[in-house]
């Protein structure tokens, strides 16, 4: 299967899940962001971007803190597909509240270098 048939294919199985209120999609875009991680560009990617989505995060972390509080106490997880120049594609959180909702927002507006491949999914963990 072509990666820009995939990454279709996936875009309505997550659409597909929302609309149903399936809790699952969230989960399988996250094995999928696993499985990218794992793929040697996927490593070496992550290896050299480390600190990258930290530097670009903390601005509107700040921000939400003040805008949307609420459920800023929360551990939530965001999982980003990318363009293959690091555009967020897609970005999905879990658990939604009104702070990870406004960090998810805020994340669609930032670019990330070069992704190994289009539709790179990337996962990002966020413990408080």
């Amino acid at each position: 299967m072509k990666p820009l048939n995939s990454i279709v294919l996936l875009l309505l199985i997550c659409t597909n899940g929302a609309l149903a209120g399936i809790s699952t999609s969230f989960e399988s875009v996250r094995a999928q962001s696993r499985r990218d991680a794992r793929a040697p560009e996927g490593m070496a990617w992550e290896q050299r971007n480390a600190g990258e989505g930290g530097t670009k995060l903390s601005p509107i972390i700040s921000e939400c803190q003040k805008a949307a509080p609420e459920g800023k106490e929360d551990d939530f997880s965001l999982l980003v597909s990318l363009s293959k120049r690091g555009v967020p594609l897609l970005v999905l959180v879990s658990p939604e509240t009104k702070f990870s909702e406004c960090v998810r927002q805020g994340f669609t507006s930032i670019n990330f270098s070069d992704a190994p491949w289009e539709g790179y999914w990337l996962e990002i963990n966020m413990s408080r």
